[in-house]
C-alpha cells in the first residue's frame, strides 16, 4: 500500500512539473492602433491572469491591412506559447477573405484556438450636438441629403455594417462616404472632434466618449438592446438583419502543443468568469458567450459566423468605400 501511494505521489509530482508555464514575457499582437476593443477586453482579463500566474504580457500594436499584418506575423511566430494574437471576429473570419485576400497568409485552420474573450455590438454614433437622433432620421438623411455625409469606420467589420446598411437602403452613394481609420478609437475621436459626421465602431469603444458627452449613440447593430443603454434603439428596426458584432479572441500559432493551449484556456476562462471581469464587461457594454470559452466552441462559432456572413460580404462592392 505504501508503495502504491508513493507511486501515485510521484506520478502527480511528475505531471505537475510537466505543466507548461511561460518562461519570458508574452508578446500580444493586436492589429489596430491603441484603444481598440481587442486591447480593452484583453487587458481587462490579462491583469487577472498576471496576478494568479505571474505571467507578463506585452501588448504590441501592429495596425495595417485591417489586422492582416498582425495575423500574418502570428502565423510566422514559433509555436512556443510566447506570442499570441487578439483577433477580431468579423475581420479575421469574414472580411480578410474579401478586402485583404492578396495580403493574408492564413486560413481558419492556420491557428490554434483558445477562448473568445468578449463581444460588443457595433454602434452608429454622431457628435453629441448632431441634429440626427434616431435610426429613422439617419436613414432619411443618407437617402435624401444633397450635401456630403461622412461615416468613420475603424475596421473591416465596421465596413461590413456600413455596406450592409448602404445596400439595404436607398442611400445616395454619391453623397455618402465611408472614411477608413487604423482602429475604432481614432475613428471615434474624429467623430467627437466633428471631423466626420458619423461613425460605426463597437459600442464598448464609443462608451467613454458617450459618457464624456462628446458623442451620442444613434443605434446599435445588434439583435437585442443593452441593459446599460436600454434607450438606444436597434438599427434592425429600420434595416432588417443589421446585426454585426465586434468580438475578440485569443489565437496561438498552428502547432502549439496542447499543454500550452490548455494553459491559456484554463487561466483565461478563470479570469473571464471573475467578478472583476464581469463588472468590467458590464460597465463597458461587453458580454461573454459561454459556448466560446473552449477551443472547440470558439472555432465552431467562428466557422458558423463565416458561413453566414462571408457570402453576404462577397456580394458587396467595397471599392465604393473610401
Amino acid at each position: 500500500m505504501k508503495n502504491f501511494f508513493a507511486a501515485a505521489m510521484l506520478a502527480l509530482t511528475t505531471t505537475t512539473s510537466l505543466a507548461w508555464q511561460p518562461t519570458k514575457p508574452i508578446d500580444v499582437l493586436i492589429g489596430f492602433a491603441p484603444g481598440s476593443g481587442n486591447e480593452m477586453s484583453f487587458r481587462a482579463v490579462a491583469r487577472e491572469v498576471e496576478k494568479t500566474t505571474g505571467a507578463k504580457f506585452i501588448v504590441i500594436n501592429q495596425p495595417g491591412a485591417d489586422a492582416a499584418i498582425s495575423l500574418n506575423n502570428l502565423v510566422a511566430s514559433p509555436p512556443d506559447g510566447h506570442t499570441i494574437n487578439i483577433a477580431s471576429q468579423q475581420g479575421t473570419w469574414v472580411m480578410a477573405d474579401v478586402i485583404s485576400k492578396n495580403v493574408i497568409k492564413f486560413t481558419p485552420d492556420s491557428f490554434e484556438y483558445t477562448v473568445n474573450i468578449a463581444k460588443s455590438p457595433l454602434a452608429l454614433i454622431a457628435p453629441s450636438d448632431s441634429p440626427v437622433n434616431t435610426p429613422q432620421e439617419f436613414i432619411k438623411l443618407i437617402e435624401s441629403s444633397s450635401h456630403p455625409v461622412s461615416i468613420a469606420v475603424g475596421a473591416s467589420a465596421h465596413k461590413l455594417a456600413y455596406e450592409y446598411m448602404m445596400n439595404h437602403t436607398k442611400a445616395r452613394r454619391n453623397m455618402v462616404t465611408a472614411v477608413s481609420y487604423k482602429g475604432p478609437a481614432p475613428a471615434g475621436n474624429d467623430v467627437a472632434g466633428k471631423h466626420v459626421d458619423f461613425g460605426i465602431i463597437p459600442a464598448a469603444v464609443a462608451y467613454g466618449l458617450v459618457k464624456a458627452d462628446k458623442v451620442k449613440y444613434i443605434g446599435i447593430f445588434g439583435n437585442q438592446k443593452l441593459s446599460k443603454i436600454p434607450d438606444v434603439p436597434l438599427m434592425n428596426s429600420v434595416i432588417p438583419g443589421a446585426n454585426v458584432y465586434a468580438g475578440w479572441g485569443i489565437l496561438l500559432p498552428k502547432g502549439t502543443p496542447p499543454e500550452i493551449t490548455k494553459w491559456y484556456t484554463d487561466n483565461f476562462v478563470k479570469a473571464i468568469r471573475s467578478e472583476t471581469a464581469r463588472r468590467f464587461f458590464n460597465e463597458n457594454l461587453m458580454f461573454v458567450e459561454e459556448r466560446e470559452l473552449t477551443p472547440d466552441g470558439y472555432k465552431k462559432s467562428m466557422l458558423e459566423l463565416r458561413q453566414v456572413w462571408l457570402p453576404i460580404a462577397q456580394k458587396m462592392d467595397f471599392n465604393q468605400s473610401k
